[in-house]
């Protein structure tokens, strides 16, 4: 043990520096410390030996040797009483000196201090709140930059998929028409080698050819019907898109324009010329001529806007 810290010393230098009316108050916050982390008062007796040595309660001890650990004796807070030294240590540490500064030049009362000191953490809660709001825009922003970035992967994954899908239908319905023409060729060269009755075996590969016809026939219908609801998923898909309808925008651009419509009638372009049309069900020319007067009527809308807006330019131009 050091031959300064016995608890008569530390006692002594106690009652010195209470001498002072407060003017040395932390250092004795800081033999207060040092007879604490020495351990020379006996055990049990902190309290009463705090109350009798310096005349303070156990918990304006405790706050007077928190200043102490937190005040360097170069501090202007050193000139300052516990209380204001308490009141300043609630700002943040980069404005404290500053306060003390001041209010040792201008003799500020308690009451003058704590106006500007809450002046002071109102303008910092201030700056807290929009520092905070900053940062719950930046997340914010963040998480729709997040959103949007998935929402176009998801739509332009879907769309990608669909039109696979589409294709190999396609392709897969042009295949049957082929195996159909190759069975009905096969039919009638069965049916026409049998010109003076039919045997049973002739019979059997007829009966073969004409469930095996029915079969691709059968076949072919489900593979329309599948790359029907492919292409109606797609157009509802785009449609969205154009809507702004579960996925964000690009902006709006004559390249993005003309791609779209490009993309459209790269997809169903064999339509128009195809003789399928003749032979499709009312209900597909039905449905198909309703997809056209939607597209007639967005085509119509997108030339109104157009001619606006070329009527408005030239306006504002005169």
């Amino acid at each position: 043990m050091n031959e300064m810290t016995t608890l008569q010393n530390i006692e002594r230098r106690i009652a010195l520096h209470m001498q002072g009316a407060y003017a040395n108050i932390l250092e004795v916050g800081r033999c207060l410390i040092e007879a604490k982390e020495a351990n020379v008062v006996p055990h049990g007796q902190w309290e009463a030996w705090v109350q009798r040595t310096a005349g303070m309660s156990e918990r304006t001890a405790q706050r007077l040797m928190q200043a102490a650990r937190e005040v360097s004796p170069e501090s202007a807070m050193a000139r300052l009483p516990i209380t204001k030294i308490t009141a300043i240590l609630a700002l943040p540490e980069p404005q404290r000196e500053a306060v003390a500064v001041k209010a040792v030049e201008e003799n500020q009362s308690l009451r003058e201090l704590q106006a500007t000191i809450d002046a002071m953490r109102g303008d910092l809660e201030d700056s807290r709140k929009q520092v905070q709001r900053a940062e719950r825009e930046r997340n914010d922003a963040l998480a729709v930059n997040e959103r949007i970035s998935r929402s176009r992967s998801d739509y332009y994954n879907e769309v990608c998929n669909l039109r696979k899908q589409i294709e190999i239908l396609h392709t897969e319905t042009q295949t049957l028409e082929t195996q159909k023409n190759a069975l009905r060729e096969m039919l009638t060269e069965a049916q026409e080698a049998q010109t003076t009755g039919i045997s049973d075996e002739a019979q059997a590969e007829i009966d073969r050819l004409n469930a095996a016809l029915a079969d691709a026939e059968q076949m072919a219908e489900y593979q329309a019907r599948q790359r029907e609801q492919a292409q109606q998923e797609l157009l509802d898909l785009r449609t969205q898109a154009a809507r702004g309808e579960g996925t964000v925008q690009e902006d709006l651009t004559a390249e993005a324009v003309g791609m779209a419509a490009r993309t459209f009638m790269g997809t169903v372009g064999y339509i128009p010329h195809s003789d399928k049309l003749l032979t499709l069900r009312e209900g597909d020319r039905a449905q198909i001529a309703s997809y056209a007067v939607m597209l007639q009527r967005w085509a119509e809308d997108v030339l109104k806007v157009v001619n606006s807006a070329r009527d408005a330019v030239v306006i504002e131009g005169v």
